[in-house]
């Protein structure tokens, strides 16, 4: 198992690695990335926007999106298509998006 870490407090250390993590991240078959400790609402949301990407198939060459062959819900994909979440889903996704996480992307 191959891990990357870096010292975020180490300007220096962080010029030299980072730009490689787009690469690391691409070749990889799988990556674990901690954030912290979640919470229930956080919990949620990852949990229905997982079950969103398994309704999902992305063609990776045009980058379109589809209904997956053993999709349960068909239409998903479509942008016209209501999502069947409750505003309670749709606000622990808000809150999830919102977090600090998501607002220092260094790749």
């Amino acid at each position: 198992m191959d891990a990357l870490c870096l010292e975020r407090s180490n300007e220096e250390e962080m010029n030299q690695h980072v730009h490689r993590m787009r690469d690391i991240y691409d070749q990889s078959y799988k990556a674990t990335i901690w954030l912290g400790e979640g919470n229930i609402r956080a919990e949620r949301a990852m949990d229905e926007l997982g079950n969103l990407g398994q309704q999902l198939l992305l063609e990776a060459e045009t980058g379109l999106l589809s209904s997956a062959p053993d999709a349960p819900a068909n239409g998903w994909h479509d942008p016209e298509v209501e999502l069947p979440y409750l505003r309670e889903t749709w606000s622990d996704i808000e809150f999830l998006l919102t977090h600090r996480w998501f607002r220092n992307i260094s790749v």
